[in-house]
């Protein structure tokens, strides 16, 4: 048995292409850090935010990608270690040594090395597929997507490319026989799903409640502040101006309580 936890959707706006509507039926058939610690346009969370923030939550290594693979990969073994006994030390009984083969050139040797990690420690290990495009022949389209974002040119045989034409929404029988030589890693998706509780109202706006910067020394609910942020700017109050500001003011908060599709 097998059950996906890494999925890239079209919302990524970067690098997936996967429609939600149709990964579910191809099934049937995390704010701190991008407000405080953005690096490179990626959001970098720290470890003593986890050490406050770690309640109710099952932390994944981030296969080869995460600090423990890293080091792994780059024959560090002290350093592997080092970081998932601190990490384990944070989620006790909740981290797992994460496993993945898209025929990138790392997988296979992170997949040994973690693998002998995690019994040494005795740690569990999870299988992953990082899914970025629904089917095989998806793989263009997404590259074409990633190529926009990246402003980059398709047909650049120097492009660095970042994924394989195998990080398609797989089925639990392949990714099964992917895994077979690990079977507690296919088991522990399972075991992970079923310690997973979450509730999604659909139809109904779910945005994040960021915080608003103080107008004279009061932070104002998120639709005043934009009302207030419209009208800010240059000085002219013409009967036009005012329009337009209030006009944006309306959008602003139109947007704000737009349901998600």
């Amino acid at each position: 048995m097998f059950v996906h936890l890494r999925i890239h959707t079209e919302f990524s706006v970067v690098d997936g292409t996967n429609r939600i509507d149709e990964i579910v039926a191809a099934a049937a058939a995390d704010t701190r850090a991008w407000t405080k610690n953005v690096l490179r346009d990626q959001a970098i969370v720290k470890l003593e935010w986890l050490e406050e923030l770690n309640e109710g939550l099952i932390a994944l290594s981030g296969a080869q990608g995460g600090a423990v693979g890293q080091a792994l990969v780059q024959g560090d073994g002290t350093r592997a270690m080092e970081c998932a006994l601190r990490l384990g030390g944070i989620f006790p009984h909740r981290f797992y040594l994460e496993l993945q083969r898209a025929q990138r050139p790392d997988d296979e040797r992170h997949v040994s090395a973690a693998v002998q990690l995690a019994a040494r420690l005795k740690l569990p290990v999870v299988a992953t597929h990082p899914v970025q495009f629904l089917t095989y022949d998806d793989y263009e389209a997404h590259e074409a997507r990633v190529c926009i974002a990246e402003g980059e040119i398709l047909g650049n045989a120097r492009r660095v490319r970042k994924f394989t034409r195998e990080q398609y929404f797989k089925s639990a029988a392949l990714m099964s026989e992917l895994f077979a030589d690990v079977p507690s890693a296919l088991a522990n998706t399972l075991e992970i799903a079923k310690r997973c509780s979450l509730t999604l109202e659909l139809g109904k706006p779910m945005l994040p409640d960021y915080p608003t910067p103080p107008v004279d020394g009061v932070r104002l609910p998120i639709d005043a502040y934009f009302r207030h942020a419209s009208f800010e700017g240059p000085s002219s109050t013409g009967p036009k101006t005012m329009a337009v500001r209030s006009g944006q003011a309306g959008v602003l908060a139109r947007v704000r309580w737009w349901p998600i599709r």
